[in-house]
């Protein structure tokens, strides 16, 4: 008919297909927002750790205090935990977490981004480098608290929110 608008163009969702996606979605919005959560609250909220000197009262420390007390109380930190605590640490922590989130934004279920299996290894990794970068490695005369298994658990939920390697790709229809 001339004069008639076009039909819209729509794509054919299976209303199956469109719960399973958004259950999918959501699952992995709720894990970033519990990582950045945990994140924030081992950076900025709890002690990183408690600095015990002979003769001295017990100094408690938050992240961002942390590489002053480390040259104030002259402790032992390996080069590792000293550019962790200059900074690193939140680099590290921003830098997983968007990556983490722009690897779900381009992934469906079944179909993952073909970085999110590296990614998932990079993010097991970054929890070592959270112990190793912690008062949890074992730094004398600090005693850990709360903040680094935070930082850990906010990793590690990132890892789980991950679309990679537990993502079983989505097997074709068979053909008629």
């Amino acid at each position: 008919m001339p004069g008639a608008a076009p039909a819209p163009l729509s794509v054919a969702v299976r209303p199956a297909d469109q719960g399973r996606w958004l259950f999918w979605l959501a699952w992995r919005i709720f894990l970033l927002a519990v990582a950045l959560g945990l994140l924030l609250t081992g950076f900025f909220v709890l002690p990183w750790g408690h600095i015990l000197r002979p003769g001295m009262p017990v100094t408690t420390i938050h992240y961002l205090d942390f590489a002053g007390w480390i040259d104030a109380a002259d402790l032992e930190a390996s080069g590792w935990q000293r550019a962790y605590a200059q900074g690193l640490g939140l680099v590290h922590a921003l830098v997983v977490l968007v990556a983490t989130a722009v690897t779900i934004a381009v992934s469906r279920p079944g179909r993952h981004a073909p970085w999110g299996g590296l990614l998932q290894l990079l993010l097991f990794a970054s929890m070592i480098a959270v112990h190793f970068g912690s008062p949890f490695a074992d730094i004398e005369g600090v005693h850990p608290a709360g903040a680094g298994l935070a930082v850990f658990g906010g990793i590690f939920a990132l890892f789980v929110a991950c679309p990679g390697f537990g993502t079983k790709p989505k097997t074709p229809p068979p053909a008629r």
